[in-house]
């Protein structure tokens, strides 16, 4: 029997996305810090783990070092910083049109076509 999730596949399909593999979440907030808009380096939970924050798409972010070191194991609203952008679960054909972006080959316009 195969094991599927030994192996890291990019799912276009938007019904399934494993929130598991930072990379999506670089993707998602196009390797920007959430909170100073820096280059991100690293992921932040919103919700620190230890305060019952959960791993799900609208509690995590990419953020740089030097915010992540700030925030710590800290609720949001116990420092300074403030998040650019609220966290969402990318929905419909965010994937396909970040990876293709929005001017695909003419070629592929059929296939597109719904996208």
């Amino acid at each position: 029997m195969n094991n599927f999730n030994s192996h890291r596949t990019l799912i276009l399909n938007s019904t399934f996305q494993p929130l598991s593999i930072r990379s999506n979440i670089f993707i998602r907030d196009f390797n920007t810090c959430q909170y100073c808009g820096n280059s991100a380096e690293s992921i932040d939970h919103i919700i620190p783990k230890s305060k019952g924050g959960e791993n799900v798409w609208s509690n995590v972010v990419a953020c740089c070092k030097k915010c992540n070191l700030i925030k710590a194991d800290k609720l949001l609203n116990q420092t300074i910083l403030k998040l650019k952008n609220f966290p969402i679960k990318p929905e419909g054909n965010f994937w396909i049109k970040t990876i293709i972006g929005s001017n695909p080959d003419p070629e592929w316009k059929e296939y597109l076509i719904s996208a």
